[in-house]
C-alpha cells in the first residue's frame, strides 16, 4: 500500500506543478535548410515504410482481426496518414512567403495571413496532431489489452499449478 501512496503523491505533485506553474510550450521544430529538412522528410518516409511493413505482417498473420492487435493495426494506419500529412505540410511550408507569418509585439503565437489556397492548405496541414494523437491512443489501448491478457494468462497458470 505504501508504494501505491508514493506513486499517487508523486503523480499529484507532478500534476500540481505543471497545472499551477505552466510554461509556454511551442509545437514548432525548425530545421536548418536544406539538410535538416531533407533528413526530417526522409525520417517521415522511413517511418511510413516501417508502419507499412508492420501492417503487412499483422495482416498476413491475421492479427488485425484479433482484439488488442486491431488497435495496433488501426494505430499504424493513423501513423501512416500522419506522416504523409506531415511530409506534405513541410513541402507546403517551403512555399509560404515569410511575410505571411507575423508575430505581433507582446504575442507568443504568430498569426498566419491566409491570402491564397496554398496558405489555407498550410493552415489545414498544421493540424497533423489530429492523426498522431489518436494513433498513439490506439497503441496505448493495444498495449493495455495485451497487459490485461498477460495478467489473465498468469493467473490461469497459477490456478492450474495448485
Amino acid at each position: 500500500m505504501k508504494l501505491y501512496s508514493r506513486r499517487l503523491s508523486a503523480v499529484c505533485s507532478f500534476l500540481f506543478f505543471f497545472l499551477f506553474f505552466p510554461q509556454p510550450s511551442f509545437a514548432l521544430q525548425v530545421h536548418p535548410y536544406p539538410e535538416g529538412l531533407y533528413v526530417h522528410q526522409l525520417g517521415h518516409l522511413f517511418f511510413v515504410s516501417c508502419m507499412t511493413v508492420f501492417i503487412y505482417r499483422l495482416y498476413r498473420r491475421q492479427l488485425n482481426v484479433q482484439y488488442g492487435w486491431n488497435y495496433f493495426f488501426y494505430g499504424s494506419i493513423f501513423l501512416i496518414i500522419w506522416n504523409i500529412w506531415a511530409v506534405v505540410g513541410h513541402w507546403v511550408a517551403l512555399h509560404i512567403a515569410k511575410d505571411q507569418i507575423v508575430l505581433k509585439p507582446g504575442e507568443i503565437v504568430p498569426y498566419l495571413f491566409v491570402n491564397s489556397f496554398l496558405d489555407g492548405l498550410y493552415y489545414l496541414l498544421a493540424f497533423d496532431h489530429l492523426f498522431c494523437v489518436p494513433a498513439l491512443f490506439l497503441f496505448y489501448l493495444g498495449l493495455r489489452n495485451m497487459r490485461s491478457n498477460l495478467r489473465q494468462a498468469q493467473q490461469k497458470n497459477v490456478k492450474e499449478r495448485r
